[in-house]
Protein backbone atom coordinates (compact mmCIF):
# COMPACT_ATOMS: atom_id res chain seq x y z
CA UNK A 1 0.00 0.00 0.00
CA UNK A 2 2.87 2.19 1.02
CA UNK A 3 4.35 1.52 -2.09
CA UNK A 4 0.99 2.48 -3.85
CA UNK A 5 1.09 5.87 -2.45
CA UNK A 6 4.37 6.17 -3.11
CA UNK A 7 4.47 5.78 -6.74
CA UNK A 8 0.85 7.98 -7.32
CA UNK A 9 2.83 10.56 -5.20
CA UNK A 10 5.89 10.86 -6.99
CA UNK A 11 3.71 10.44 -10.89
CA UNK A 12 1.65 13.75 -9.45
CA UNK A 13 4.70 16.04 -8.51
CA UNK A 14 6.34 14.95 -11.83
CA UNK A 15 3.76 16.28 -13.39
CA UNK A 16 3.77 19.66 -11.90
CA UNK A 17 7.25 21.19 -13.10
CA UNK A 18 6.09 20.04 -16.98
CA UNK A 19 2.43 21.86 -16.76
CA UNK A 20 3.90 25.12 -14.97
CA UNK A 21 6.16 25.51 -17.96
CA UNK A 22 5.01 28.66 -20.33
CA UNK A 23 6.55 30.37 -23.23
CA UNK A 24 7.70 33.85 -22.30
CA UNK A 25 8.29 36.93 -23.26
CA UNK A 26 10.80 38.91 -21.48
CA UNK A 27 11.24 36.59 -19.26
CA UNK A 28 7.22 36.95 -18.25
CA UNK A 29 5.10 34.39 -18.50
CA UNK A 30 2.31 34.38 -21.23
CA UNK A 31 0.02 32.49 -19.29
CA UNK A 32 -0.17 34.73 -16.19
CA UNK A 33 -2.71 37.55 -15.65
CA UNK A 34 -2.71 40.96 -17.63
CA UNK A 35 -2.19 42.67 -14.31
CA UNK A 36 1.27 40.32 -13.52
CA UNK A 37 1.80 40.77 -17.13
CA UNK A 38 1.61 44.33 -17.06
CA UNK A 39 3.79 45.03 -13.99
CA UNK A 40 6.14 42.97 -15.45
CA UNK A 41 6.82 45.11 -18.37
CA UNK A 42 6.69 48.38 -17.07
CA UNK A 43 9.13 46.69 -14.35
CA UNK A 44 11.25 46.18 -17.70
CA UNK A 45 10.68 49.98 -19.02
CA UNK A 46 7.58 48.73 -21.15
CA UNK A 47 4.95 51.89 -20.96
CA UNK A 48 0.80 51.79 -21.78
CA UNK A 49 -0.35 53.07 -24.47
CA UNK A 50 -3.50 54.27 -22.33
CA UNK A 51 -5.53 55.62 -25.93
CA UNK A 52 -5.15 52.49 -27.86
CA UNK A 53 -5.43 49.78 -24.99
CA UNK A 54 -9.16 51.90 -24.13
CA UNK A 55 -9.77 51.87 -27.70
CA UNK A 56 -9.30 47.82 -27.52
CA UNK A 57 -10.50 46.88 -23.83
CA UNK A 58 -13.36 45.80 -25.27
CA UNK A 59 -11.50 43.35 -28.00
CA UNK A 60 -9.45 42.16 -24.28
CA UNK A 61 -5.97 44.35 -25.91
CA UNK A 62 -3.84 46.09 -23.85
CA UNK A 63 -1.43 47.74 -25.79
CA UNK A 64 2.47 48.79 -24.25
CA UNK A 65 5.51 50.76 -26.24
CA UNK A 66 9.05 49.83 -25.23
CA UNK A 67 11.95 48.32 -26.70
CA UNK A 68 12.59 44.84 -27.38
CA UNK A 69 15.69 43.19 -28.68
CA UNK A 70 17.07 46.19 -29.38
CA UNK A 71 14.56 48.16 -31.41
CA UNK A 72 11.31 50.48 -30.49
CA UNK A 73 7.83 47.96 -31.01
CA UNK A 74 4.13 48.42 -29.62
CA UNK A 75 3.35 45.09 -28.20
CA UNK A 76 -0.41 44.14 -28.23
CA UNK A 77 -0.95 41.66 -25.43
CA UNK A 78 -4.08 39.99 -26.04
CA UNK A 79 -6.23 38.41 -22.40
CA UNK A 80 -9.16 36.24 -22.38
CA UNK A 81 -12.49 37.35 -20.81
CA UNK A 82 -10.57 35.28 -17.36
CA UNK A 83 -7.49 38.14 -17.89
CA UNK A 84 -5.21 35.39 -18.41
CA UNK A 85 -2.68 36.52 -21.34
CA UNK A 86 -3.03 34.19 -24.13
CA UNK A 87 -0.86 35.52 -26.82
CA UNK A 88 1.74 38.82 -27.51
CA UNK A 89 2.39 40.33 -30.84
CA UNK A 90 5.49 42.28 -31.00
CA UNK A 91 4.89 45.09 -34.05
CA UNK A 92 8.01 47.05 -35.47
CA UNK A 93 7.22 49.26 -38.25
CA UNK A 94 7.46 52.21 -40.71
CA UNK A 95 10.82 50.96 -41.66
CA UNK A 96 12.61 50.78 -44.79
CA UNK A 97 12.86 47.37 -46.43
CA UNK A 98 16.98 47.26 -45.59
CA UNK A 99 15.87 47.72 -41.83
CA UNK A 100 13.01 45.79 -41.79
CA UNK A 101 14.91 42.66 -43.47
CA UNK A 102 17.83 43.27 -40.57
CA UNK A 103 15.67 43.13 -38.43
CA UNK A 104 13.36 40.11 -39.47
CA UNK A 105 17.09 38.31 -39.11
CA UNK A 106 18.03 39.63 -36.22
CA UNK A 107 14.46 38.10 -34.93
CA UNK A 108 15.15 34.92 -36.15
CA UNK A 109 18.47 35.13 -34.51
CA UNK A 110 16.68 35.60 -30.79
CA UNK A 111 14.62 32.86 -31.21
CA UNK A 112 16.92 30.54 -32.54
CA UNK A 113 19.03 31.61 -29.36
CA UNK A 114 16.34 31.54 -26.54
CA UNK A 115 14.78 27.79 -27.79
CA UNK A 116 17.79 26.11 -29.78
CA UNK A 117 16.63 23.14 -31.55
CA UNK A 118 12.97 24.26 -32.03
CA UNK A 119 11.65 23.05 -35.04
CA UNK A 120 10.65 25.91 -37.29
CA UNK A 121 8.91 25.97 -40.48
CA UNK A 122 9.30 28.83 -43.05
CA UNK A 123 6.40 29.95 -45.99
CA UNK A 124 7.80 32.69 -47.52
CA UNK A 125 8.34 35.87 -45.58
CA UNK A 126 6.90 33.98 -42.02
CA UNK A 127 8.64 31.44 -40.38
CA UNK A 128 7.23 29.56 -37.14
CA UNK A 129 9.54 28.34 -34.25
CA UNK A 130 7.54 25.60 -32.09
CA UNK A 131 9.80 25.49 -28.96
CA UNK A 132 9.74 22.78 -26.65
CA UNK A 133 11.22 22.48 -22.92
CA UNK A 134 14.41 20.03 -22.21
CA UNK A 135 11.55 17.22 -21.80
CA UNK A 136 10.23 17.84 -24.86
CA UNK A 137 6.77 19.92 -23.71
CA UNK A 138 6.10 22.13 -26.38
CA UNK A 139 5.28 25.42 -25.07
CA UNK A 140 4.05 27.37 -28.09
CA UNK A 141 4.90 28.81 -30.78
CA UNK A 142 6.62 32.23 -31.99
CA UNK A 143 5.72 33.64 -35.35
CA UNK A 144 7.95 36.19 -37.16
CA UNK A 145 6.62 37.56 -40.12
CA UNK A 146 8.35 40.31 -42.89
CA UNK A 147 5.18 42.68 -44.05
CA UNK A 148 4.83 45.48 -46.92
CA UNK A 149 1.43 47.05 -46.62
CA UNK A 150 2.00 50.92 -46.65
CA UNK A 151 5.58 50.79 -44.93
CA UNK A 152 8.04 47.76 -44.05
CA UNK A 153 7.03 45.35 -40.85
CA UNK A 154 7.97 43.14 -38.56
CA UNK A 155 5.41 41.02 -36.29
CA UNK A 156 6.65 38.59 -33.94
CA UNK A 157 3.44 36.84 -32.14
CA UNK A 158 4.11 34.84 -29.30
CA UNK A 159 1.75 32.17 -28.50
CA UNK A 160 1.43 30.33 -25.67
CA UNK A 161 0.66 27.05 -25.50
CA UNK A 162 -2.70 26.97 -23.20
CA UNK A 163 -3.90 29.21 -26.40
CA UNK A 164 -4.13 25.94 -28.55
CA UNK A 165 -6.54 23.84 -25.78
Amino acid sequence: MKKNLLLIVLLIYSFIPISAQHLSFDGYSINGTIANFQKGLENSGYTVNSSLSSAFAKDHKKVFTGDHIGSPCDLYVYYGPNNNVSWVRAVYSNYSELYAEAYYEEAIKWIKMLYPGSRSVKDGSKITFYPKTKKGVQLGRVVINLTHLLDYSVFVDYYDRTYFK
